[in-house]
């Protein structure tokens, strides 16, 4: 899967409707350099998410610079998370899927280090199709999973 977030942005905006949370995907070129991928709004209020794949093997995420100014400048004010569509190549010459979600307060950590660098709020590995929708979309909404989980 290719492009930057390798299909995540949509796959997010498709699943989350089903919990009450209505994504809008933002595309604003120059206009507004650095603005996430998506503005979602649900029963908890709203929030700022950008979409990114982890390079394969080293879990590095490619970020340009207005990205993480904005998320720098922005996370004390509003909620902001960026969330990881986690690919790597299996011996069988497949890839295997995944999801990671961090607090976008972790943006120089991602940034510098990768996915290993911060503390994700929610980690799964497996067929997209089986991934704890119920669980990402409360992630969203609360920003955490609590102690029930």
């Amino acid at each position: 899967m290719k492009g930057p977030d390798a299909g995540l942005r949509k796959l997010l905006r498709d699943h989350m409707k089903d919990y009450g949370q209505w994504w809008q995907e933002i595309e604003t070129g120059a206009t507004s350099a650095g603005l996430p991928d998506s503005h979602c709004l649900g029963p908890t209020g709203t929030f700022w998410v950008e979409s990114k794949r982890a390079l394969s093997r080293t879990g590095r995420i490619k970020f340009e610079p207005h990205q993480v100014q904005w998320l720098t400048k922005h996370c004390e004010w509003v909620r902001t998370f960026v969330a990881v569509r986690l690919l790597e190549g299996s011996a069988e010459g497949g890839e295997t899927d995944g999801i990671a979600i961090y607090d976008g307060r972790w943006i120089g950590s991602l940034l510098s280090g990768g996915t290993d660098s911060a503390p994700a709020i929610l980690r799964y590995s497996g067929d997209v199709r089986r991934w704890p929708w119920e669980k990402i979309a409360r992630v969203f909404a609360e920003g955490t999973l609590g102690a029930r989980d």
